[in-house]
């Protein structure tokens, strides 16, 4: 499964990522995965979208806040929640395996990838990742963020970058 994250006209950081998070969506088609496009208060932007026209295995969900994982987990596992009361399982459902691109490596896509390990592999495709320069509390340019953020990841266990 495919997990697109924050990749909305909001964050200009869309562009410098549209072609390599078009790209994945093409490769998950091909493979007949599901792909999620996670957003916060907005629209996905059509540079993406146009390629998931006609294509039945997509869902969309909204979240609150940086961390996506709560969204994630609520709409795809609910079932397995109210049936099996031990999270700590390797993997949830049928789920084993997310891939992850999006927009704010350094916020967003790594909470998400935080939340969502736990439960399961989390593979993070970096050239389809990246950060705005508008983002809160940035003292450094986006690029260091990002390039620490997925260092910060690679460390992590149940976690790749590829």
């Amino acid at each position: 499964m495919l997990i697109v994250i924050d990749c909305q006209c909001k964050y200009p950081a869309v562009n410098l990522i549209a072609g390599a998070v078009v790209k994945e969506v093409l490769r998950a088609r091909s493979r007949n995965e599901w792909v999620m496009l996670v957003t916060f208060g907005g629209r996905t932007v059509k540079r993406i979208t146009r390629h998931l026209r006609g294509y039945q295995k997509v869902v969309k969900v909204s979240k609150g806040y940086d961390d996506g994982s709560p969204a994630i987990f609520e709409r795809l596992f609910a079932y397995h929640w109210r049936t099996n009361n031990n999270l700590n399982v390797k993997h949830v459902g049928r789920v084993r395996h997310l891939r992850v691109v999006g927009v704010n490596t350094s916020a967003c896509v790594m909470k998400t990838v935080d939340g969502l390990r736990r439960f399961v592999r989390v593979t993070v495709v970096k050239n389809a990742c990246a950060n705005s320069a508008d983002m809160r509390g940035m003292s450094l340019p986006p690029e260091v963020h990002h390039r620490g953020a997925l260092r910060r990841m690679s460390k992590w266990a149940n976690v790749r970058v590829i």
